[in-house]
């Protein structure tokens, strides 16, 4: 493409997105026209505020060490801010290194694609204001994207949640292959994984996991979700590390030994317990035993309730899991220091909760809690505490177990199940454990 064309072509998307920008500040939103440069490494955007918004901010102050902007740009930098110079005319560009973001490791670089941590160049309007954007390559062309946001009135919209919560978006070499699970879909992206049967196992193998998680109530708890599959290289395990981001819409992201054969990867625990994370919504960070309970006590069962466990190998491995957090357990739950101990010691609140609502008069189980509670409040937006959380699944199961827990287990001396291999809960001898491992 010559040099007349690419600056013809420039001229016309400054044109297009000016009148565009018209719009949306005649109707108090705030329009990004984004550029994704992955051969540069660069991320370009330029927008114009709407009316009371006179500055821009980020989730990390370390954005502002990858952030360029000049005297056309309408621009002044401070370490946590960009002002708007202009503010008759609010209009404004800037550009983003994603390689100085990647020394911070604010950005990965695999082959042809790119994993960017948004904290690293989306500055937002101090405002309440709605904040949509549209995505294009140097070309103006749409491009390959995996993102979390929302699509609302034809772009993402960028700020539904707290500017802090984290996210990630991946461009560049990727695949993004929706994959059903009942009527949600996990929008499965692979970035740079060259083997189309290993992509295929992949995709298969988050697919078998949200199905089985899907087992707690019959469905996904959420329509639409955002799931990363990041190969980083030979490790000791097929699935190291992973996490679940919500900033925007809750979002899952694994990251692999490519290498591994498929098989360890259905046999690895960590996609059922990742995926188990969005049964529940984002709980203050003290409270993570509350959280990391919850994946805790599903990963194993949902795997029996899908065939991918029998029910005594799942009781295994879950009383196995008890047992290592029990010998972590140095001090009341809530104030847990050991990742055993919180992730084990909130399983077993969670195991004890589940058993009292079988056997209450109610005869319900966590299973519909957990399902109405999705009715009511999931996705969400804000922040609960431990109080908040257990007061409403109180209240959304007409019992007072999850307080009662609550002030007694998590904050007694001792483990909440003092024998890990207690003969009476085990499912050949107690129906009600049986019934949970067999999804009643």
């Amino acid at each position: 493409m010559s040099f007349r064309v690419v600056i013809g072509l420039r001229r016309l998307q400054i044109v297009t997105f000016s009148l565009l920008l018209a719009a949306a500040y005649a109707n108090s939103t705030t329009l990004y026209q984004v550029t994704l440069l992955a051969d540069e490494g660069k991320i370009s955007v330029d927008a114009c505020l709407s009316a009371d918004a006179t500055k821009l901010v980020v989730g990390n102050k370390r954005a502002s060490r990858y952030v360029a902007t000049s005297v056309e740009s309408n621009l002044v930098q401070t370490r946590s801010s960009l002002h708007i110079v202009n503010k008759t005319n609010p209009c404004f560009n800037y550009t983003v290194d994603l390689h100085k973001a990647r020394k911070d490791r604010f950005a990965y670089q695999v082959g042809k694609s790119w994993l960017v941590n948004n904290h690293s160049w989306l500055w937002l309007p101090d405002t309440n204001q709605p904040v949509h954007a549209n995505f294009r390559d140097e070309n103006g062309n749409p491009v390959k994207l995996s993102a979390p946001w929302r699509i609302k009135n034809g772009g993402y919209h960028l700020n539904e949640t707290p500017i802090h919560w984290t996210s990630r978006i991946a461009f560049g070499d990727i695949e993004i292959v929706p994959t059903n699970v009942g009527e949600s879909v996990l929008n499965v992206a692979l970035l740079n994984i060259q083997q189309a049967q290993k992509r295929r196992e992949l995709v298969n193998w988050v697919g078998s996991a949200g199905r089985a998680v899907a087992s707690v109530y019959g469905r996904y708890p959420l329509t639409d979700v955002q799931v990363l599959v990041v190969p980083i290289g030979k490790r000791k395990e097929a699935v190291p590390w992973a996490e679940v981001q919500r900033n925007g819409h809750p979002a899952v992201h694994f990251f692999i030994d490519p290498n591994r054969p498929i098989e360890q990867f259905h046999a690895d625990w960590t996609a059922t317990h990742e995926l188990s994370h969005l049964l529940h919504p984002r709980i203050e960070y003290q409270d993570r035993w509350l959280s990391e309970g919850l994946a805790s006590y599903y990963q194993y069962i949902v795997q029996a309730r899908a065939g991918m466990l029998t029910n005594q190998q799942a009781w295994k491995k879950f009383t196995a899991g008890l047992e290592r957090g029990r010998k972590k357990a140095d001090r009341p739950l809530r104030s847990a220091k050991q990742t055993r101990h919180a992730y084990w010691g909130g399983a077993a609140i969670y195991f004890l909760a589940d058993i009292e609502l079988r056997k209450s008069s109610t005869g319900q189980s966590l299973n519909e809690v957990l399902d109405k509670f999705a009715a009511l409040h999931l996705p969400s937006n804000k922040l609960w505490s431990a109080e908040q959380y257990m007061q409403t699944l109180d209240e959304i199961s007409q019992t007072k177990i999850f307080t009662t827990l609550l002030a007694k287990e998590a904050t007694g001396s001792t483990f909440p199940i003092r024998r890990a291999d207690e003969p009476a809960f085990s499912p050949s001898q107690n129906t009600i454990t049986a019934d949970i491992l067999g999804g009643n």
